[in-house]
């Protein structure tokens, strides 16, 4: 079995073990499993992909040069680069007051917002200015991927399982679809991203809408995130159910460490642990044998 394979190699743990970190996964026992296991969604950072801050740097900077080339005046002459930075700020704060996040806006509403404040226009084709965008950074410097996403997708695409990328992101879904597909990588049937839900991790319309993607009922899925916070809760209230996954809590940025929630150890049913590539595969084989015998 792949699984067995695997564990000859399994993924970083952290240095100084579960129990010692704060908000640590406490561990519990496991009293569920997807009984009608059709699909497995897993979290983008920190799951199966790696960021980094000066990755996070590496983007922002190319999002804001992709900005002052696709926002142009009616003619298409150059806006001054300070003047589409003081509109893409302008842009943010009133998102901000009115309580909303960027993730939650598509990347040509975005980019229309911007032009408006700037009173330019954004530069077509629409669908190009759209992929640009949403793929500023990527190319130049693309994301780490789990070591073990390559096996997990061909095991599970050999079991009929379709496996979904979801995220809180402004890039568009259909963009980092394509993206990867285009690397070599297409490890997924679909890529849901807040932007295109209308809505961020933990509400559950995010997660509905990642199975909705592939047309399958979300108490069929298996979502697997690295944060108590936003994926347990959020699968939880989506109707799947959630496993979290704590491989690389050790790589967290100082900055994500502070606010992050690991786990809440009063809350019932406990979240399914997963720490390396050979836990999820052996989960999903559990399921599996559970509607087998179902």
């Amino acid at each position: 079995m792949l699984a067995a394979k695997l564990r000859s190699e399994p993924l970083p743990r952290a240095r100084d073990g579960p129990a010692s970190r704060p908000n640590a996964l406490c561990p519990g026992k496991v009293d569920r499993l997807v009984t009608g296991l059709r699909g497995v969604s897993l979290d983008m950072w920190f799951t199966a992909f790696l960021r980094t801050p000066e990755l996070d740097r590496a983007w922002e900077g190319a999002r804001r040069r992709e900005l002052a080339e696709l926002v142009v005046g009616a003619s298409g002459q150059q806006i001054p680069s300070d003047r589409i930075l003081a509109a893409d700020q302008e842009l943010q704060r009133r998102l901000a007051t009115a309580r909303l996040n960027r993730d939650l806006v598509p990347p040509m509403r975005y980019l229309e917002g911007v032009a408006a404040i700037a009173e330019g226009v954004v530069r077509s084709p629409a669908e190009e200015a759209e992929r640009r965008y949403s793929l500023a950074g990527f190319r130049q410097a693309p994301p780490a991927p789990n070591p073990r996403l390559t096996e997990l997708h061909c095991w599970l695409a050999d079991q009929g399982l379709p496996l979904v990328l979801t995220t809180n992101t402004h890039r568009s879904g259909r963009a980092l679809h394509d993206f990867f597909a285009d690397k070599g990588e297409g490890y997924f049937a679909a890529v849901a991203t807040s932007c295109d839900a209308g809505a961020r991790k933990p509400d559950p319309r995010a997660l509905r809408y990642a199975a909705d993607l592939v047309g399958i009922p979300p108490a069929a899925f298996l979502h697997v995130g690295d944060r108590y916070d936003s994926d347990v809760i959020g699968a939880e209230a989506a109707g799947m159910t959630p496993a979290l996954f704590t491989g690389w809590w050790e790589r967290y940025p100082q900055e994500l460490e502070e606010r992050v929630v690991r786990d809440d150890p009063e809350r019932t049913p406990r979240p399914i642990p997963v720490a390396h590539g050979d836990d999820l595969l052996d989960l999903v084989e559990r399921c599996l044998a559970e509607r087998g015998g179902a």
